[in-house]
């Protein structure tokens, strides 16, 4: 590494030009505006290697130079994690082989094969102003060769190739070593990540009975109230909580407060404008030029306060928006890990120059002065602290690219001093905070870590990071290898068709297939023959099939077409009226019923669903993705509707929508077209709305050939049953009606554990499916040369006999729904973890009934070898 004794003082500078390897953004709030900044990358994953070796935990740390600490006038060598940003892996942070990779590539080391690979839940590199999110792992290697022998801290240690020009050295410590460098007020500088990556993989270590009660006492830092003091100090606490009731959550309580219309009051501006609050430097070193963030003063303190109650220790956060998660919303690839607009953090001060100049010297006698002052601003004049605890010494929380050194704090409140709480402020216990961190639902390190730093402190036996570091090793392989495989859809799609990539540039469609995943679960399927590929015009709950092959079909078109059908799948079908009379038809032995014309009240409320439908996913097809993403017109080879509207002046969705109504759904050209001097001089022009004239015609003809398959279904009372189809039409026209704003307003981001649970609802349905093609084959098997009274015997039994595995699926269904009000991030977490390890085990039990189902057909002996081996593989339902 260069020694940086002799290495020429990095040179800073303004920087004048826009930024090539920094992004900025900008939110408005009110006359405020928020600048953030980032990278392209968006996320970083950072590992923490450690091993076991003679009783010893040894951890591995990075040491390396960075320009950004020359801003502040620091040594630029420091500690930190062994990172990298996820530039080449798949949306979805690949954790698993993405560190591995960087393990074997990069350190030269192996991951242990059947150790414990241990995520931290995503933090955010700053609460303020970076949209990055930092991905901790802790993760188990084998012991590197020079290990052999005796160890001592400094006998680890080799060089790494970091980047172009840049070199670190990785070094193992002993965990305790590394430990100690947290609070080393003369150590080098310190990346805050290691602040988290430590403390959680060390056990936290309480005050022995072994230990002089005196001391274990003075380990308190409200001890020094003494016995009384401490008591009125605790009842006080008690008083503020009661106060301040209906802001008094837990981790359950927060996972309910709203999520929805987090950004109203913040609309995104152009980010253009000079700079107010950062500033942009370029530091020159020998190994390259370097872009550098500095905010504001560029030494914050952030400050957790805590209240002393009778029953324990309560901490007081806020939940509140953040530009930066909704400049990384805005930033986000179209499947990335999704992420809240709220934030539950603790609350931050950028520090007067002068202060930050004397925390930047290494003094921090003034913080506990300046404290009260910097909290009054948020929880009114008048505040006043019993006491101050450093949780750590000062650190930096994203030293690749920005130049702040944050100061962290908890300040334990006077709470007679505290009326009333902010609207945003929250209080939890110490148990509902562990376990709210446990959970992932905390994005503030300094939280973490504070909770970690304090527990040898409190009077609660907490550890938020207990069941992630007590796991079992392969059931967290299945789980991390779900949560990261990121999303088949975004593969499938992107090697369609060549038009799939760029439909995927449309938001709308980009959301459209997350809720189809999140929703209604995915099958990727290759149909052989005609009806297979049929079976996916009927809008079943199951998508994604592989095209025609080569036969020399348009698959551009065929994408086009896909984008429609996906809509239509989102959307539902919506059911003709079961028969009434399904148990007496099917145990009479009555031949199928015959088909039934297009007319009656019945059909008046089927094609009032249908073209309500065909009329959202139309216009989806004709306006929404050429608006969203225009050069797909290039694909059609005719005038878009979209192109036409926009030649004729009109770019708004509404007057669009009441066009396309006239025409599409009404067959009637309004006058503001006709009378258009565009429409009357361009013959393309009339030639399309002459077209789309006899879309009513051509929507309600398709619709009459679905009501003659579908009223000839007489197990279609089972899809009713289970909510495979819609069957109220009330509710269904709202739905529909509804469904583009809904759409709109979902965020992207892929959650993997929804996906889970939409996979096995989706294989509950076809095996509902099963169920009635089970019916199918058995009752024509009965109809063939049996007595009468046999036969109907033999019905009503089979009626009989498959209502035990329809309950069970009925079980599933109602366990699913459960299940998916759990499911509040995606996070890797041990809560999450066991999330999955449910959704996995109803999966199975689906499975399962399907195996016992065709086993109960076999028992039967009405049906062939051939069509139970057949029926018990088969990958689409006919």
């Amino acid at each position: 590494m260069t020694d940086s004794k002799t290495t020429p003082a990095p040179a800073v500078l303004p920087l004048s030009s826009a930024p090539r390897f920094l992004t900025l953004g900008a939110w408005q709030q009110g006359e405020v505006t928020f600048e953030v900044a980032g990278r392209s990358g968006l996320d970083s994953r950072v590992l923490l290697p450690f091993f076991r070796r003679g009783g010893a935990l040894w951890v591995g740390l990075v040491e390396r130079e960075r320009a950004s600490r020359a801003v502040r006038g620091a040594p630029l060598l420091g500690w930190e994690g062994l990172a990298h940003d996820f530039r080449a892996v798949d949306e979805t942070a690949d954790i698993r082989a993405s560190a591995e990779r960087l393990l074997t590539s990069v350190a030269g080391l192996r991951a242990q094969p059947r150790g414990l690979q241990i995520p931290l839940p995503s933090f955010a590199r700053s609460i303020g102003y970076l949209s990055e999110l930092c991905l901790p792992l802790l993760v188990p290697v084998e012991p590197p060769s020079d290990a052999d022998g005796p160890l001592d801290d400094a006998a680890l240690a080799w060089g790494l190739p970091l980047q172009a020009g840049v070199v670190g050295t990785l070094r193992f410590l002993k965990l305790e070593t590394a430990l100690g460098l947290l609070d080393d007020p003369q150590g080098l500088p310190l990346a805050e990540e290691l602040q988290v990556l430590l403390r959680a993989l060390a056990a936290p270590q309480r005050p022995g009975p072994e230990r002089d009660p005196a001391v274990a006492q003075a380990a308190s830092w409200w001890s020094a109230q003494g016995a009384q003091g401490r008591a009125a100090l605790a009842a006080a606490g008690d008083r503020l909580l009661q106060r301040a009731a209906a802001q008094v959550v837990d981790a359950d309580g927060l996972a309910s407060l709203p999520a929805s219309a987090e950004a109203r009051e913040f609309v995104r501006v152009p980010a253009s404008a000079p700079l107010r609050f950062l500033k942009l430097s370029e530091v020159r070193t020998p190994a390259g030029a370097f872009e550098v963030i500095t905010p504001a003063s560029n030494v914050a303190l952030t400050l957790l306060p805590m209240v002393q109650t009778t029953a324990g220790t309560s901490f007081l956060l806020w939940r509140e928006v953040r530009p930066a998660a909704l400049e990384r919303q805005a930033r986000a690839p179209l499947f990335d890990l999704p992420v809240p607009a709220r934030y539950l953090n603790a609350t931050g001060f950028f520090l007067p120059e002068e202060a930050a100049a004397q925390v930047s010297r290494g003094d921090l006698s003034g913080l506990h002065a300046l404290a009260p002052t910097l909290l009054a601003r948020v929880l009114g004049a008048g505040v006043a602290l019993r006491g101050l605890r450093l949780l750590g010494r000062p650190s930096e929380p994203a030293p690749g690219l920005s130049s702040e050194l944050r100061v962290a704090a908890a300040a334990l409140l006077d709470p007679d001093s505290v009326q009333t709480l902010p609207a945003e402020a929250v209080l939890l216990s110490g148990a509902g905070l562990a376990e709210a961190i446990a959970r992932g639902q905390v994005r503030d390190p300094v939280v973490v870590y504070g909770l970690l730093a304090l527990l040898p402190h409190l009077s609660e036996a907490l550890d938020p990071f207990f069941a992630a570091r007590s796991g079992m090793p392969e059931s967290r392989a299945a789980f991390l290898e779900a949560m990261t495989r990121g999303s088949e859809v975004q593969r499938r799609l992107q090697g369609y068709s060549s038009i799939e990539a760029e439909q995927l540039k449309s938001p709308t469609y980009a959301r459209l297939m997350t809720l189809l995943q999140h929703e209604y679960g995915l099958r990727i399927a290759y149909p052989k023959t005609e009806k297979d590929r049929g079976f996916f015009k009927a809008a079943f709950r199951v998508f994604m099939a592989a095209d025609r092959g080569r036969d020399g079909e348009d698959r551009a078109l065929q994408g086009l077409h896909w984008s429609h059908d996906a809509y239509h799948f989102a959307l539902g079908n919506f059911l003709v009226p079961p028969p009434p009379d399904f148990e007496s038809w099917y145990i009479g032995g009555a031949p199928a019923p015959a088909e039934q014309p297009p007319e009656g009240t019945a059909w008046d409320r089927y094609s009032r669903a249908l073209k309500a439908a065909e009329n959202e996913a139309t216009f989806f097809s004709f306006w929404t993705l050429y608006d969203e993403h225009l050069p797909l017109a290039k694909h059609v080879g005719k005038l878009t509707f979209f192109e036409a509207l926009r030649d004729l002046g009109i770019t708004a969705r509404p007057a669009a929508r009441a066009i396309y109504d006239d025409v599409v759904d009404r067959a009637v050209l309004p006058e503001s077209v006709r009378q258009h001097p565009v429409y009357q001089a361009r013959e393309d022009i009339r030639g399309l709305f002459a077209y789309l004239l006899g879309f009513r015609a051509y929507h309600y003809k398709d619709i009459a050939i679905a009501w003659r398959f579908g009223a000839k279904d007489p197990y279609r009372g089972y899809l009713a049953r289970f909510g495979i189809y819609e069957s109220d039409l009330r509710k269904y026209l709202a739905h529909v009606a509804s469904f583009w704003d809904r759409l709109s307003a979902l965020p992207r981001g892929l959650n993997p554990l929804l996906c889970a649970l939409a996979d096995v609802r989706l294989d509950l349905q076809l095996r509902v499916w099963d169920v009635t093609k089970a019916l199918r084959l058995l009752r024509a098997a009965t109809l063939a040369g049996k007595a009468t009274e046999q036969g109907r015997a033999t019905r009503t039994s089979l009626l009989t006999g498959v209502e035990p595995l329809l309950g069970e699926l009925e079980q599933v269904r109602s366990e699913l729904s459960v299940l998916r009000l759990h499911v509040h991030d995606a996070e890797a977490t041990p809560h999450n973890q066991a999330l999955f390890a449910q959704a996995t085990a109803l999966g199975a039990q689906v499975e399962s009934v399907r195996a016992r189902l065709w086993g109960w057909a076999a028992a039967t002996g009405l049906l062939s070898q051939g069509t139970l081996d057949e029926e018990r593989v088969r990958e689409l339902p006919r």
